[in-house]
C-alpha cells in the first residue's frame, strides 16, 4: 500500500484505537490488527487502551484490582510515550481508589446468586 493509502487508511480507522475490543465486529478488529502494521507507534496506545479497562471491571476484589492498576501504571513501555506518561499521571493512586469498582456485596447488595 502505498503510503498516501497508509495514511487514508490510519485516518479513516483511528477510532479503533479506543474502542472496546468487545464491541468490535470481526472486519474492526482485521482493520485494528492492520494498523500498528502501517504505524508501529500505535501498538503501545491500543494495547494501554486494553489494559485500561480491567482495573475499572465490577466483580473483583480489591486486591486484583489494585494489582491491575499497578501494572498498567508502572508499565515501561507506556511510561516510554509522553502522551500515555500524561495519562497515567492522571490515574493516580488516590484517584484511582475513589473509582474503583467492587462486588455489589460489598455495599450490601445481595448477588443474583443470593436471590
Amino acid at each position: 500500500m502505498a503510503s498516501i493509502g497508509k495514511s487514508a487508511f490510519l485516518f479513516k480507522h483511528r477510532w479503533l484505537i479506543v474502542r472496546r475490543r468487545d464491541k468490535m465486529s470481526d472486519q474492526e478488529r482485521a482493520d485494528l490488527a492492520t494498523m500498528p502494521r502501517h504505524l508501529p507507534e500505535l501498538k503501545a496506545p491500543r494495547d494501554f487502551v486494553g489494559r485500561l479497562a480491567p482495573p475499572f471491571e465490577e466483580g473483583q476484589g480489591e486486591a486484583s484490582a489494585r494489582r491491575r492498576h499497578a501494572d498498567v501504571v508502572s508499565d515501561a513501555v507506556f511510561l516510554a510515550v509522553p502522551e500515555l506518561a500524561k495519562a497515567i499521571g492522571a490515574l493516580g493512586s488516590e484517584k484511582y481508589a475513589r473509582t474503583i469498582a467492587f462486588p455489589p456485596e460489598e455495599f450490601g447488595v445481595p448477588s443474583s446468586a443470593d436471590e
